[in-house]
């Protein structure tokens, strides 16, 4: 007989209380490493958001245009009501991405209670929703739809969990078909992601009806919808894309038959590269000279930690328990070549080491977390024989998980937060350079801006919030208000 997902019992547990609790404290840590390391300033990719949008954040033929999907809609609005209420502030942007892994947070806290996991794999992934490893998400405000987006996608994995278990009702069933035409609005590329996975467990799912023991020939039609709904989502963005004109500053022309013929193991190097970013970040491995060598190895075992995983979920059965382990680790390791597919072009190997993909490369050690919880979860009879013949390969990657994604995600988050105050000086000195842009050497405005492209659209961008008294030039900052961030009282320095 299969095993149903787990029931909670009606009413607030104990659990469910401390979770939440540990959930609202790792949210808290963000924000306050956000206001640590940062003041509210414009930058590199504002530059051209405010060259594009601003003022006239309202303006409506700046929305109704054929690549609409690729300019992520609910940035419109959120600029509309950033522009309206702040004055602009980055720091907005900042509080709505961490509202973002605060969806991750509450999916993770959900999951976690209805399958009954051990707290310590639960704090295990509080630990790493905690990670300072992506602190340039956190820190460049432009990736708030980014944030959410995941956000949304871990919601939406519950959702189409219940429906994998049988425990879901029609309004979980429209939800699921819904959802993918809604991610339209905010996904962007990262639609690329969610799509695969989506389409890949859907399609599963149609195959074996789920892991519910009644009407499999009702389920298998649900996810055939999903399948479909994802699909056609998929398509529209494709269109939407293919009236995009991209600007990549510093890619070849190259074509990638031509990279394969004269590099063949560019693709290869840069896979692994990128897979051992689970562990550390671009500057952790440049500030501790970490060669190539250690690097391959490290994303090697990544990547077979990734195939054991797969393999221990198979093979127990897991996905009698629950399909959101698996949904998070194929969506974690197909985000590994989405990066390294849209971001060859920059012949760069080192490139999916960046930061900037710390929040997408976690969905798969969620993915890890979860599967060794489900493992290690109190028993009954449940494949009893299965579970004891793999006793002993089960509690050997257990630990070596653990150790590994601890290590490296306390080892970064301790080396970013000592670094919070030299990232707080240098965003400090962005901005007393804009304040007085008309006076400064360009190149030297460029340099502090990390603005590479032409000096014109800089200038435009930063004449535009002076003349209309936004972001650093608002008015309250000339009345006892900070740069440091829009709760602030103290006065600026």
């Amino acid at each position: 007989m299969r095993y149903p997902g787990r029931k909670r019992k009606p009413g607030i547990e104990p659990a469910e209380i401390g979770y939440r609790i540990l959930l609202a404290a790792v949210l808290v840590f963000l924000l306050y490493y956000i206001f640590k390391a940062s003041v509210d300033v414009v930058w590199s990719d504002y530059i051209r958001l405010i060259d594009s949008y601003l003022p006239d954040v309202t303006n409506i033929r700046k929305f109704l245009v054929p690549d609409v999907l690729t300019r992520i809609p609910a940035a419109y609005l959120g600029r509309i009501i950033n522009v309206r209420a702040f004055r602009y502030s980055v720091m907005f942007d900042r509080v709505l991405t961490v509202t973002g892994i605060g969806l991750m947070g509450y999916a993770l806290v959900q999951f976690s209670l209805r399958q009954r996991l051990k707290f310590p794999f639960f704090l295990l992934m509080m630990i790493v929703l905690a990670s300072l490893n992506k602190w340039e998400v956190l820190l460049n405000g432009t990736a708030w739809p980014h944030a959410m987006a995941i956000g949304l996608f871990f919601v939406n994995y519950l959702i189409f969990d219940r429906i994998w278990t049988g425990e879901s009702g029609a309004t979980h069933e429209l939800a699921a078909c819904v959802f993918p035409f809604l991610m339209l609005f905010i996904a962007g590329d990262y639609i690329a992601g969610y799509a695969v996975t989506m389409i890949l467990v859907s399609l599963y799912g149609a195959a074996t009806g789920g892991a519910a023991d009644f009407d499999t020939g009702h389920q298998q039609n649900v996810f055939i919808r999903v399948t479909l709904s994802t699909v056609a989502a998929l398509l529209l963005y494709l269109l939407s894309r293919h009236f995009a004109v991209y600007e990549h500053a510093g890619a070849t022309d190259m074509s990638i038959f031509d990279l394969l013929k004269t590099a063949p193991s560019f693709f290869p190097r840069f896979f692994l590269k990128s897979l051992a970013g689970d562990v550390w970040d671009a500057e952790m491995i440049a500030a501790y000279s970490i060669s190539d060598e250690v690097l391959f190895a490290a994303g090697a075992l990544v990547f077979l930690m990734y195939i054991i995983w797969f393999i221990v979920y198979f093979a127990l059965g897991l996905n009698e328990k629950s399909i959101f382990p698996l949904l998070l680790l194929v969506s974690g390791f197909a985000n590994h070549g989405i990066v390294m597919a849209g971001r060859w072009i920059f012949l760069n190997e080192n490139y999916g080491i960046s930061s900037r993909y710390g929040i997408q490369f976690s969905i798969g050690i969620f993915g890890m977390i979860a599967v060794m919880a489900l493992y290690k979860a109190p028993k009954s009879n449940y494949r009893e024989r299965k579970l004891a013949k793999m006793r002993n390969l089960g509690r050997a990657v257990v630990y070596f998980g653990l150790a590994l994604i601890c290590a490296g995600t306390i080892f970064t988050g301790v080396s970013e937060w000592n670094k919070a105050q030299y990232r707080k000086e240098n965003y400090r000195h962005m901005a007393e350079m804009i304040l007085d842009y008309e006076n400064q050497d360009t190149e030297e405005l460029k340099s502090a801006l990390e603005w590479h492209k032409d000096e014109e659209t800089m200038l435009n961008a930063l004449k535009t919030i002076k003349d209309n008294k936004l972001n650093v030039f608002r008015p309250s900052l000339n009345t006892g208000g900070t740069i440091d961030g829009f709760f602030s009282k103290t006065e600026t320095p």
